[in-house]
């Protein structure tokens, strides 16, 4: 690439050339189809009831609504209790139940209205969607998203005051299963996929008839479950043989594992690595300038600032490479009591480019930002079908990178939330309660991260070998389940190696642990458990004791 600095905070480049190929337009003859999924009773119904639900659970939290007393959405939310982080949630969910008649609007201020001074108390309305929603669940359309909402809205108490976190009920166990059945049996989802997914494979058939020796490199931003890749590659199986590379990106390493395992086997040009999009792609090891087409189904939004998220994509594609997007294109409760509950939703910082009380954009303003940032041809290939909530773009880029120019900061060593006293109690043959502690959370780091026995180092950051908030909710798992505690999830962020995390374990439940250790010598337990022969939990059944007199735990 040929370069020239502009600003001094910035570097432009410029990509290679690859054939111009406007982005092609979606095959007729889904209109009736869209139009009977737009006009979907039952579809309707469940917003219906998702509102009453959320207005009863609401209810609950605030004393204010609950006395029916009028106040701003700031003084509701302060009287509530919830998590600072939920703000801007707690805001549009006032709107959205205002749009549905349960609250009015005056000003700055919201009152319960007659509608929802009718709606019986929280028993009964739980107790009517206990029976309601047999009807969602017998329908293959919206079992595995009911399933979902409905876990959601039951837990949504605990995650709005911080007693659970949203991914331990989205992704239970670091399991993907939950969240990957809405994205299957759906017509809706498949529809949108499918558009995309057609516009993939045309652009791949334009080019080899451009140059039929070229070979194709693809790359998706933040793939996930691999919904969209699913079908993706599908429609790129006859064209298998031309493509060099598809890259499964994502930045929870959860994720990456999943991919493997479900397509690994049969498309062997896979790869799998971690891409942080708000992060330029040539610092994480991503290729710039040199593929062809570039995938994001329904992420780009979750980013702070659209036009560096959209500079990052644009920097791995050549000029006139494609850029196709799956992106949300109205505000819904659908997202709102799911994916809305999680940090990454709300932190944009570019709410003038966004959907009110959503971190989305409104196909009008897609079509704006990426012109601005240098894309052309952009298209929307289901633009009748917008009213689903959905909507997919394709650009393609003019090859110009602008990339920011950041001094290179020292990290600060991570500490401990509090200090600790050290906890020791001794079991026979040199066993102590720390060296259990520790060895379990190492055997479930390793077990978490799918990594080589003997490859964790105590005092580096579990962010260092990808545990996020996905892969957290099972590494936590197998420590409690081990140890025979209860910690939460979030722990592992404020205490982040893993001798911060058994230091604070030892602080917290340590009397607890030190009551399990035996006060006889067993030299054969000793030897089992340092060989890797008796497991964490297996050593601290095989001793648990009742309380004895002059044994403690010392610190």
């Amino acid at each position: 690439m040929g370069t020239i600095n502009a600003n001094d905070d910035e570097q432009v480049s410029f990509a290679p050339a690859g054939p111009y190929l406007p982005p092609a337009e979606a095959g007729p003859g889904r209109d009736n189809f869209v139009a009977e999924l737009i006009d979907d009773p039952a579809r309707n119904g469940l917003m219906q009831w998702l509102a009453r639900l959320l207005f009863v659970q609401l209810r609950e939290l605030s004393p204010d609504i609950k006395a029916g007393a009028a106040g701003t959405a700031a003084a509701w939310f302060d009287n509530a209790g919830v998590l600072e982080l939920y703000q801007r949630w707690w805001r549009q969910s006032l709107t959205m139940l205002a749009d549905y008649g349960y609250l009015q609007r005056q000003g700055a201020e919201f009152n319960v209205s007659e509608s929802g001074r009718g709606i019986a108390d929280k028993a009964a309305v739980w107790q009517a969607w206990q029976n309601g929603k047999q009807l969602y669940l017998d329908n293959s359309e919206t079992q595995a998203l009911v399933r979902l909402l409905d876990d959601c809205l039951s837990r949504l108490p605990d995650i709005l005051r911080g007693a659970v976190q949203a991914t331990d009920v989205l992704f239970p166990g670091s399991s993907m299963e939950k969240v990957l059945g809405i994205y299957k049996n759906s017509a809706q989802v498949d529809y949108f996929n499918t558009v995309l997914a057609e516009s993939a494979a045309a652009f791949v058939r334009q080019r080899l008839a451009a140059d039929p020796a070229a070979r194709i490199r693809i790359i998706e931003i933040g793939a996930g479950t691999g919904g969209t890749t699913a079908m993706v590659l599908h429609h790129l199986r006859p064209f298998s043989a031309h493509i060099d590379e598809y890259g499964y990106t994502d930045i929870s390493k959860a994720f990456l594992q999943h991919g493997e395992t479900q397509y690994g086997g049969e498309y062997p040009f896979l790869n799998y690595r971690l891409w942080n999009i708000e992060q330029p792609p040539a610092d994480q090891g991503i290729a710039t300038g040199v593929y062809d087409l570039v995938i994001a189904a329904n992420v780009l939004h979750a980013t702070q600032d659209i036009r560096q998220t959209l500079r990052h994509a644009k920097a791995a594609l050549h000029q006139h490479g494609l850029m196709l997007l799956n992106e949300i294109s109205d505000t819904s409760l659908l997202s709102h009591l799911s994916f809305g509950l999680l940090k990454g939703w709300w932190l944009y910082r570019d709410p003038a480019l966004r959907m009110p009380g959503s971190p989305g954009l409104y196909p009008e303003a897609w079509r704006d930002v990426l012109e601005e940032e240098g894309f052309g041809s952009v298209l929307f290939p289901a633009q009748s079908a917008h009213g689903l909530g959905q909507q997919i773009i394709a650009a393609v880029s003019d090859g110009v990178v602008r990339r920011k120019i950041h001094a290179v900061a020292q990290e600060p060593a991570v500490e401990p939330g509090r200090d600790h006293q050290p906890v020791r109690a001794t079991l026979a043959g040199g066993v102590n309660v720390k060296d259990i502690v520790r060895r379990q959370i190492q055997g479930s780091l390793v077990q978490a991260l799918k990594a080589p026995e003997g490859s964790i180092d105590n005092d580096v950051p579990f962010s260092d070998y990808g545990i996020d908030s996905i892969l957290g909710v099972g590494f936590v798992k197998q420590v409690n389940e081990g140890l025979g505690i209860t910690m939460n999830t979030a722990i592992i962020f404020d205490y982040a190696t893993v001798n911060q995390l058994a230091a604070y374990v030892l602080q917290t439940y340590g009397k607890d642990l030190g009551k399990r250790a035996a006060v006889e010598p067993d030299e054969q337990l000793a030897e089992q458990f340092f060989s890797g022969e008796l497991s964490v939990e297996s050593l601290l059944d095989s001793v648990m004791l009742q309380d004895v007199p002059g044994f403690g735990v010392e610190s």
